[in-house]
């Protein structure tokens, strides 16, 4: 039921990222002239807040990795984009007396990056960008690091991701028409396997993204669906997620739709004591950006930091007169909970409904909270305030 609806949203949202690519931040891009050398690192990152935030690129979906070497289509951190020592992994190896084994795994990911570039096919490797990015990683470590200006010091420091874009173009590399057709082109072959997602044939998705934005799970991501113990767990020689087959096109659905939701300033997701949770609904509705406001505290970023106590008011005084297109609206209205299991996700909650079935509990909650209070003091109380109280 959950996957399904996360496939219907993602179906819902034309703007979400289509098979194959995936949402990144990317902090600095790499320009670069068509014969490879380097121009600039532009810097994407913006301040918000005391932090500076990178912006978010469509790239090619990234690859699954634990403590294999395995490398993205033509972008990854600076490990593999340039071969790059991490500065806290190298002092760590160094002091362990393990510097020699990081150094050669740091050329094993370099190659791997290099390598992946060099597969794609001879109709993808005569494109310009392609050409660019093959001329770039094959010049001399000196003339790289010189092209990174006083930049270079920071990436080696924090391991940032990184891509490339030709000069003059206002595209990634990897968002250049020849890349994106030979992405987004299906090579799959429909199995005897069934989805239980969309009920269609397809090739099973063995093993499930891994998703972060979900407060205490391990800052790399964790897995909402997986299967560990083969005793455990498996049956019917049916091995990992093969016991709950997903197909590969609900999988990459799903999983884009979620992580869409629970993004950094995602408007729809909000913290619940240990919970992150995130809501949506089958169609647009103004419940699905007035939610959060009328439960969470505002944001300091938030440009009118009033809207969840005006939201509020007006259903309660919709409420009240008995009138109000939200108080009869059919919608189906979705509340999902996740809290952080190790390196895995657990379901705290899960609560469907009607968008007029959740507009009356909303009610029933500020009116059973409603106390005479001083005149400056807010209205209505978040659930963090009520929680931090108890």
């Amino acid at each position: 039921m959950i996957l399904q609806t996360l496939n219907d949203y993602y179906e819902r949202k034309p703007d979400l990222p289509r098979e194959g690519f995936e949402l990144k931040d990317i902090p600095f891009i790499i320009e670069i002239e068509p014969d490879g050398r380097p121009v600039q690192i532009v810097d994407t990152r913006e301040l918000v807040g005391k932090k500076k935030q990178a912006r978010g690129f469509l790239v090619p979906q990234g690859v699954k990795k634990s403590v294999n070497v395995a490398a993205n289509l033509l972008w990854g951190n600076a490990e593999y984009v340039l071969g790059i020592a991490d500065a806290k992994k190298l002092a760590e190896r160094q002091t362990k007396g393990k510097e020699a084994e990081y150094r050669t795994r740091l050329t094993e990911m370099r190659a791997a990056f290099v390598e992946e570039i060099r597969c794609l096919p001879p109709t993808v490797q005569v494109d310009e960008g392609i050409q660019a990015v093959l001329a770039f990683v094959s010049l001399p470590s000196e003339e790289i690091f010189a092209g990174l200006g006083e930049v270079g010091n920071e990436i080696a420091a924090s391991n940032p991701n990184l891509t490339f874009r030709l000069r003059g173009d206002v595209d990634l590399v990897c968002q250049r028409p020849t890349v994106s057709k030979l992405i987004m082109q299906s090579n799959r072959s429909p199995s005897a396997r069934r989805c239980l997602v969309s009920g269609e044939l397809d090739d099973i998705e063995r093993l499930h993204p891994l998703f972060s934005g979900v407060k205490g799970a391990n800052p790399t991501g964790a897995t909402l669906i997986s299967f560990q113990k083969d005793s455990g767990y498996d049956s019917y020689g049916k091995t990992q997620a093969n016991n709950a087959p997903v197909g590969k096109c609900a999988t990459f659905a799903y999983s884009t739709a979620l992580k869409h939701l629970l993004r950094r300033d995602s408007p729809q997701k909000m913290p619940v004591g240990d919970s992150t949770t995130v809501f949506w609904a089958d169609r647009q509705t103004p419940l699905e950006n007035d939610f959060a406001a009328m439960f969470d505290e505002p944001r300091k970023e938030d440009a009118d930091p009033a809207r969840g106590t005006r939201a509020v008011a007006a259903l309660l005084d919709a409420a009240r007169q008995g009138v109000g297109p939200v108080l009869d609206d059919k919608t189906r209205f979705f509340v999902l909970g996740l809290t952080a299991n190790s390196a895995r996700l657990a379901i705290r909650f899960w609560l469907t409904g009607t968008v007029a079935d959740m507009a009356i509990r909303i009610v029933k909650h500020f009116n059973d909270l409603e106390i005479d209070h001083h005149p400056d003091a807010k209205p209505y109380l978040s659930i963090k305030t009520l929680l931090r109280k108890c």
